[in-house]
């Protein structure tokens, strides 16, 4: 499974908050054997949607 997000540097420039998951520029992918659960990924999207609101760019 893959989640496209624009760029993820630009939402978690550490990289804390996708620690362990396969990134890309743009796509965050989960494989079969990721507890979602288990991830920050709740947190990610929380900060990515709070950047838009705030009109930030987080596009590729």
């Amino acid at each position: 499974m893959s989640l496209y997000v624009g760029d993820a540097k630009k939402v978690d420039a550490e990289g804390s908050l996708l620690k362990g998951l396969n990134v890309g520029k743009g796509c965050i992918r989960f494989s079969k054997t990721t507890a979602v659960a288990d991830t920050r990924i709740g947190e990610f999207i929380g900060r990515t949607i709070a950047l838009w609101k705030q009109r930030k760019d987080i596009d590729c």
